[in-house]
């Protein structure tokens, strides 16, 4: 099978494309995951720490 330099390339490039999407994807994921437990705890907080509970 004959494989252009090219086309290579140009797989590769697609590739790392698609793993750099898949990873920032992820990433956002993770950060809105993280971001919401936090102002989940916050809340926790806010309600141990009230006087009328």
């Amino acid at each position: 099978m004959h494989v252009s330099f090219i086309n290579l390339l140009t797989a590769l490039g697609a590739l790392a494309s698609l793993a750099n999407a898949y990873h920032n994807d992820y990433t956002f994921a993770a950060r809105d995951n993280l971001d919401e437990l936090t102002t989940s705890t916050r809340s926790l907080d806010h309600i141990r720490k009230s006087p009328d509970a």
